[in-house]
């Protein structure tokens, strides 16, 4: 995987799996959380899905970005509504647009809005026609500040101007609505397919795109929930050196038969059955967040030591902290003591089913089970049984 950034800490080339989300923004308005809906890998399994799916997927040669756009108009369709897709400027091409165009709703309106920054390169057209002379070099209109609008930023409530104008993008095909925003020495450009979107609406929306870092953390740092290990043997070992141009996205199809490719894909979607599950506990704990605010800070009170409090609203991993210091009080009295008695009672059955005793040290367990077993914990009766 091959990654730009500004970081000299973070390699350029990295192996690893690049996974897609879709998250929700949802809360308070004092708090709000980028509730994970739905996780996938989106790169280097290209033949796995074509395995998979068939032809049933619903985009010819599906890239990284197709993907993406794929993945949010399935989230938007099991949810019945309408939603606006935030995205960075890597998805700020033409055939996003087309994509986000074509799947339409009953009333005709779209299911996918797209809201994405834009690049500096940028040109557009006043009209369809595309004369020479309309063209517009959008980058070039932060140097006419009588254009500009002065307002304050809706989240930080700093100055900030900004100009919008719907314009005919050639790579789309159709018109987008841009929007130019200054602030301080800061300027960005976003790209709106809503062509009645509002602008200081269009800069909220996208202001809040950085929430699902946060939520990233939480999966990565508080749940572990990318600390999977499901690779087969079957996987190739893929070589480090560089590989020719014409040579790339061969390997694995030269390194791997219809069989093996058969149990790498049962081995991608147990890692993606994981990933999701780690997203509905991080789910679980931000609705216990915004529920029971305050019996969380009670707990948290007596039970743990916070340094500084940011919010009104708990983090998820305060809502952690609280319930893993709840399970080791034995009080009918403390909120989340039936998860404790319901994994007791799971404890129980288990235990009868296995004939061992509570309380019953490793050994003695070991020393049971070898004799059940004849003598072997393999089944096998040992040379001395």
């Amino acid at each position: 995987m091959y990654t730009n950034s500004n970081n000299s800490s973070k390699a350029g080339k990295f192996f690893g799996h690049h996974i897609g989300c879709i998250t929700f923004l949802t809360g308070k308005l004092s708090k709000l959380f980028a509730v994970p809906a739905i996780l996938e890998i989106h790169e280097g399994l290209k033949q796995l899905r074509q395995l998979r799916e068939g032809d049933n997927h619903p985009v010819e040669n599906p890239t990284v970005i197709t993907n993406m756009i794929s993945l949010s108009h399935i989230v938007a369709v099991k949810a019945n509504k309408p939603i606006y897709a935030v995205l960075d400027a890597l998805y700020s091409a033409g055939r996003v647009f087309h994509m986000s165009a074509s799947w339409l709703m009953k009333d005709g309106k779209p299911w996918v809005h797209l809201i994405v920054k834009g690049k500096k390169n940028y040109t557009a057209y006043s009209n369809a026609s595309k004369k020479k002379n309309d063209k517009i070099k959008l980058w070039e209109l932060f140097d006419q500040p009588r254009l500009f609008i002065d307002s304050t930023h809706p989240i930080t409530s700093k100055p900030i101007s900004y100009y919008h104008a719907n314009l005919f993008w050639p790579p789309a095909g159709s018109l987008i609505r841009f929007v130019l925003v200054r602030q301080g020495g800061k300027r960005f450009l976003l790209m709106s397919s809503d062509l009645e979107l509002d602008p200081i609406t269009a800069i909220h929306i996208y202001s809040l795109r950085s929430k699902i870092e946060v939520t990233f953390g939480v999966l990565k740092n508080a749940i572990g929930g990318f600390c999977y290990r499901f690779w087969s043997f079957t996987s190739p070992k893929l070589r480090k050196k560089k590989i020719k141009k014409k040579d790339r996205g061969k390997e694995v199809d030269v390194a791997l038969k219809k069989p093996a490719l058969y149990k790498l894909t049962h081995k991608v979607e147990v890692m993606e059955r994981f990933m999701n599950l780690a997203a509905i506990v991080v789910g679980l704990l931000q609705y216990m967040a915004i529920t029971y605010t305050a019996e969380i800070w009670k707990s948290c009170y007596k039970n743990s030591w916070l340094r500084t409090y940011s919010s009104e609203i708990p983090s998820e991993e305060t809502v952690k902290r609280v319930i893993q210091s709840s399970w080791f009080i034995a009080s009918k009295k403390r909120r989340f003591f039936w998860a404790k008695e319901l994994i007791a009672s799971f404890n129980d059955r288990v235990l009868k089913r296995s004939k061992v005793k509570r309380h019953q040290t490793l050994e003695s367990v070991t020393n049971q089970l070898i004799a059940d077993r004849g003598g072997s914990l393999r089944g096998k009766p040992s040379p001395t049984a």
